[in-house]
């Protein structure tokens, strides 16, 4: 019998396909309002195949090329992800709809969304193919500037990497591949162009994704799924430790490079889309560490590391269109992106600096955020990997633990960066300094995402418990069971973990004193801003002297070393009393407390 599920999510996909070809004829809110409908049916749908655990179909369709049936498939591995992408979807097309922006294209997300949907659930490579290159059009339809050859050329690797493991005689699907036992040199010729598919869709400068927002929530969900299907579950990297070595160092480069521009960025959408491909880039760590405990025969481990990069994916997703459609309203509202001439936003468009905010604080390794969970599993997937093999074996895992630090503390400095620059600073510029706020609706969009964030980030162990379990007995054969509750994460059932609760509580406890500490104490000081060296702004220059602020590249300048009364800190420098009594250092110590907060919440960190 044909599940009506599988049929119900190829319906949507093909009008999602339908919308993105003839959605043009039609007004943009009518088409963005059809799309996120679509998108919001399918999500619940993939959300009942992964509560109830629903067996994994395939479906044949009786049209495609000779002897190459287009498969269609659904488990547990295409419900999770394809629930991401339509989530985000239904965001993304609903705020098109909302938007008085002529550049709002509906239509071409939906065809985007279609192609990638089709990817998602493909059973074979043709459907699989297929899928890419539709979306590589939609992706240029989007903006012709676009360069949509990398997505096309992955999808023809992809292909041949497929064409390799199917058995000889058989459409290269994906149910005869689970049973086949293909030689070595195929293996190694199909992981290696597997590896440079993924690189092709996420190398810098090549898929230049017109949309933040769309590549965080839609696109690289798509990759991580790509290469979870193909490296994981397909038995490519599977057989081999030394496989899934390139997998982590390779991931742990790309971490640390989107780490370090973003933290150098001067534009602020060019800073978003870094972090979000550094996520991605944490997260095929993760599928490396997978491999490599996989093939070590140590489940457990293996979990911890697809627990932390399904976390990630969540994560990311959600915070990551946040972001994305935040700093597209602000970049619309003041007119530049540019770090060294936007501030004030806290002023002008106080929700949307708040919804900002909140989904930078969650993308940065910061404890109680999304991203803190992920990067606790996988250090614990790296605690817990193989101790055997020499020095040369166990480079990998101590060089993946160096640039996950390396790269978790540069995402932290990119996002405190952007939030001291951009929402704490004052405007640098007329037109920011007159922008406007969002309107109510999209108040209330983004605002939901923000609570999609915030409980990923309050119950990773709940998120785990409902979504991601059914994936990792699917493909590691054991699940997390005792080690996840609703709040808690443990890496061993009878060792303490990481407990949200707890965190929380001592971050609002540190915070509520800096508070009380900074309005007690600060009756001698004079407040002013940090980036005007505490001077007031002359008459003649109203966004202050260019030279006192901060141009985008530096956290502040330097600050004379002067002494000032002040009965609690009467031996202290002068630039430690003023950030410990301005409005503006009360954020600096947070990042100080946060760093505090990340050593101490490290407990419990016994390998599995």
């Amino acid at each position: 019998m044909t599940d009506p599920i599988l049929l119900a999510l190829l319906a949507l996909a093909v009008g999602l396909l339908i919308l993105g070809c003839l959605g043009g004829l039609m007004p943009r809110a009518v088409t963005g309002g059809l799309a996120a409908l679509l998108c919001g049916a399918g999500a619940a749908l993939c959300v009942l195949t992964l509560v109830a655990q629903l067996p994994a179909v395939v479906l044949q369709l009786p049209v495609g090329p000779p002897s190459l049936p287009l498969a269609l498939a659904l488990d547990a591995v295409a419900a999770l992800f394809l629930l991401v992408m339509l989530l985000c979807g239904a965001a993304l097309t609903t705020a098109t709809a909302m938007s008085d922006s002529a550049s709002a294209q509906p239509d071409a997300i939906a065809l985007v969304l279609g192609g990638l949907t089709m990817t998602v659930l493909a059973g074979g490579a043709v459907v699989l193919a297929l899928g890419l290159a539709t979306a590589a059009a939609g992706l240029w339809r989007l903006d012709p500037s676009t360069r949509p050859l990398p997505m096309i050329g992955a999808a023809m690797l992809l292909l041949a990497a497929l064409c390799l493991m199917a058995p000889a005689g058989l459409a290269p699907d994906f149910l005869p591949m689970l049973a086949a036992a293909p030689s070595a040199w195929r293996q190694g010729v199909a992981a290696a162009a597997t590896l440079a598919a993924g690189v092709a869709l996420l190398a810098p400068y090549r898929l230049r994704s017109p949309s933040v927002p769309l590549l965080a929530g839609v696109v690289v969900p798509a990759i991580l799924y790509l290469l979870t299907r193909l490296l994981i579950d397909l038995p490519l990297l599977t057989d081999s430790t030394w496989w899934g070595a390139p997998m982590l160092l390779l991931g742990t480069v790309a971490a640390v490079v989107y780490g370090w521009r973003a933290a150098g960025a001067s534009e602020l959408g060019n800073a978003i889309d870094a972090i979000i491909r550094q996520q991605a880039a944490i997260a095929g760590m993760g599928l490396g560490l997978c491999i490599i405990n996989a093939a070590a025969d140590l489940p457990i481990a293996a979990a911890l590391a697809l627990a932390g990069t399904a976390l990630l994916s969540l994560t990311a997703a959600a915070a990551g269109t946040l972001a994305g459609l935040c700093v597209e309203a602000i970049v619309r509202s003041a007119g530049i992106g540019r770090l060294a001439r936007l501030g004030g936003i806290r002023e002008t468009m106080p929700a949307t600096a708040i919804l900002l905010a909140l989904a930078l604080l969650v993308l940065s390794s910061l404890p109680p955020g999304g991203a803190f969970a992920g990067l606790w599993l996988l250090a614990q997937a790296i605690l817990g990997g193989p101790r055997s093999g020499g020095l040369l074996a166990q480079a990998p895992l101590a060089l993946a633990a160096a640039g996950l630090a390396a790269s978790a503390t540069l995402a932290t400095v990119a996002s405190l960066r952007m939030i001291g620059i951009v929402l704490l600073g004052r405007p640098r510029s007329a037109r920011a300094a007159g922008a406007q706020d969002i309107s109510r609706g999209q108040k209330a969009l983004f605002a939901a995402l923000a609570a999609v964030a915030i409980l990923q980030s309050l119950l990773p162990g709940g998120v785990v418990r409902i979504l991601v379990q059914p994936l990792l007995v699917s493909l590691t054969g054991t699940g997390l069971g005792g080690r996840a509750g609703w709040m808690t994460l443990s890496a061993s059932p009878h060792a303490p973990g990481y407990a949200t609760l707890p965190v929380l509580a001592l971050l609002l406890l540190a915070a509520g004193g800096v508070l009380l500490a900074t309005r007690r104490y600060r009756l001698e000081a004079r407040l002013s801003a940090v980036w005007t060296d505490g001077q007031p702004p002359e008459p003649t220059l109203p966004f202050g002297d260019p030279l006192a602020q901060s141009a985008g590249t530096g956290f502040r300048p330097a600050l004379p070393h002067m002494p000032l009364r002040m009965p609690i800190l009467p031996r202290l420098p002068f630039h430690v009393t003023q950030l410990a009594t301005a409005q503006t250092g009360l954020w600096t110590m947070l990042v100080c407390l946060g760093g505090l907060l990340l050593l101490g919440s490290l407990f419990g960190t016994d390998g599995p």
